[in-house]
């Protein structure tokens, strides 16, 4: 698990993982076309600032290589950083990322699916992008994924 504490000397938050040798080697090809992609990931709810960045940091030093974030999260700038500032290639890394919001039209959830990829930075992108809370309503929603995709986003 990961435990959380501020050291005296930094007062930053410590995260130490620990990950089965099995697990680090768990991937899977998924049918299709998709990419081969990471079976165990690290979720980032709840997690924002100094205590986010690190956890990330840690969870891919462990050998972690799917990380999932949202748009609801609020925290796609500390994702994005702790990613840039590992030693992993960003390649190598499933980065997942959701539109949390709903009832929206496919304009305005292009533009905070766009918001949201944004701030993952602009040497970063999402591996899969998809709709957080789906509903009778997420046809727009999902044109909006859809463009997303057909300008490589």
């Amino acid at each position: 698990g990961c435990v959380f504490f501020s050291t005296a000397s930094s007062m930053l938050p410590y995260c130490e993982i620990s990950i089965p040798p099995a697990a680090k080697r768990s991937r899977r090809q998924l049918q299709g076309s998709f990419p081969e992609r990471a079976m165990l990931g690290f979720g980032t709810l709840e997690l924002s600032g100094s205590e986010c960045y690190s956890a990330v940091r840690a969870a891919l030093e462990a050998g972690v290589r799917h990380i999932d974030t949202a748009q609801s999260y609020q925290n796609a700038e500390e994702v994005s950083r702790a990613v840039r500032d590992s030693k992993v290639p960003r390649s190598e890394i499933y980065l997942a990322t959701k539109l949390s919001s709903i009832d929206l039209s496919e304009e305005k959830a292009y533009a905070e699916l766009e918001a949201e990829l944004d701030r993952l930075g602009s040497n970063s992108y999402a591996d899969l992008c998809y709709l957080h809370f789906p509903s009778q309503d997420s046809l727009a929603p999902w044109r909006a994924l859809e463009r997303l995709h057909e300008r490589g986003r």
